[in-house]
């Protein structure tokens, strides 16, 4: 899972290094829809390989006229982490126990652009499946069309980590 994740960000890279420099991001409409694989990894249980779906609504720039602009966008969406497994010592021999988490989450997420083909995201909110409580990321976007969006983010929850690749698709 790891070498497609760093394959899809290397992908990504290549095509943002060699695309025009357009707006792609300031024409796009606000609703937008996204998923991915996750690579997850719960402490004393290791690494499972899941995948997200999620939708979201951005809200445009929340410091207009300034240098720096940053947009806001509110995210809703379902995460299964897939199955973690680990051997445990039981009276009666080893035994190999199952443990995933899995639910809806809702998130605002900050856009930072860097230039028309990359973007620094950061996000925070809430959990509100078997993971419940607090969640909140960081992450690089890189724009692959003015409809297409390549994001690789670390998010972290009150028990899962994850290292994410997803799609991001902004339909017209």
């Amino acid at each position: 899972m790891k070498n497609v994740l760093a394959g899809m960000l290397i992908v990504g890279l290549v095509y943002a290094s060699s695309a025009q420099a357009a707006p792609l991001a300031a024409a796009r409409q606000p609703l937008y829809l996204g998923a991915g694989l996750s690579e997850n990894s719960v402490s004393g249980w290791g690494n499972a390989t899941g995948f997200q779906f999620f939708g979201g609504y951005n809200f445009g720039r929340i410091n207009p006229g300034v240098r720096t602009p940053i947009d806001f966008a509110v995210e809703g969406g379902y995460m299964d982490t897939g199955d973690f497994q680990r051997l445990v010592d039981t009276p009666g021999g080893a035994m190999i126990v199952d443990n995933r988490y899995q639910g809806p989450w809702v998130n605002g997420v900050f856009t930072l652009p860097l230039n028309h083909e990359v973007d620094l995201l950061g996000r925070v909110g809430a959990d509100l499946g078997d993971d419940s409580g607090l969640m909140g990321g960081i992450g690089v976007g890189i724009n692959m069309s003015h409809d297409a969006q390549l994001r690789f983010e670390y998010v972290t929850r009150q028990t899962v980590d994850s290292l994410q690749a997803n799609l991001v698709f902004y339909p017209d």
